[in-house]
């Protein structure tokens, strides 16, 4: 896909992402869109929400066998954190501390930069 840093070549993005059902983690710029869609036996569609007016080279999605910490940290007035990976580590509770690191984090340059 071309990629243009042009204020006039930015673009609203509107994304589905169809995945098998053995990658339970998909992830876009923008939040989810309800719960994935079984489309049949094998497959699962995952929605997202329209993207604010950005480049092409910021587009990123992720389909992993990953898991996600249950608990999301709200940093400051518009942030949600949490940490994703490996099933077991994160059943295990591991990524509990990153996600509570990183909100105290946010919130320090919120404040530092008066955000």
């Amino acid at each position: 896909m071309p990629s243009f840093d042009e204020p006039d070549m930015k673009a609203v993005f509107k994304m589905k992402i169809t995945t098998e059902k053995a990658y339970p983690l998909v992830l876009w710029n923008m939040p989810q869109v309800g719960d994935p869609v079984s489309v049949d036996d094998t497959f699962q569609r995952f929605t997202f929400h329209e993207s604010v007016r950005m480049s092409t080279y910021l587009l990123a999605f992720v389909i992993a066998q990953f898991s996600c910490t249950k608990e999301q940290v709200t940093a400051g007035t518009r942030v949600k954190v949490r940490t994703c990976g490996r099933v077991g580590p994160i059943q295990d509770g591991d990524g509990l501390y990153s996600a509570k690191m990183t909100k105290v984090i946010i919130e320090k340059y919120e404040k530092f930069y008066g955000t």
